[in-house]
């Protein structure tokens, strides 16, 4: 099993409503995605922290191989919600995949 972690910190020019639009309509289109995607077993965007969080937006995601991941990472609809509901928001993004043993 592939643990896939994702960590955005939005644009610090947004409006408080801006962000948690942003961070609504990332969390509905990335949720969607389960059922489209062979060995994704997991996917969960987190998008309310607590007070001591230091980014935004963490998915959360588990995958049944490595190719099951760069599948879904290379695939338009996810790449789509990227490109529209993602990175036009974000100043960083950190990620760590790993094998959970």
């Amino acid at each position: 099993m592939i643990k896939h972690l994702v960590l955005w910190k939005l644009r610090e020019s947004l409006t408080a409503a801006e962000a948690e639009a942003v961070k609504e309509d990332a969390k509905i289109c990335l949720e969607k995605l389960k059922p489209h995607f062979k060995g994704l077993h997991k996917l969960t965007l987190i998008i309310h922290g607590l007070d001591s969080s230091t980014v935004d937006m963490c998915l959360d995601s588990e995958f049944e191989t490595v190719e099951d991941l760069n599948n879904y990472a290379t695939n338009p609809l996810h790449t789509n919600i990227a490109d529209n509901y993602i990175k036009p928001y974000v100043v960083s993004r950190s990620c760590i995949d790993y094998e959970i043993l």
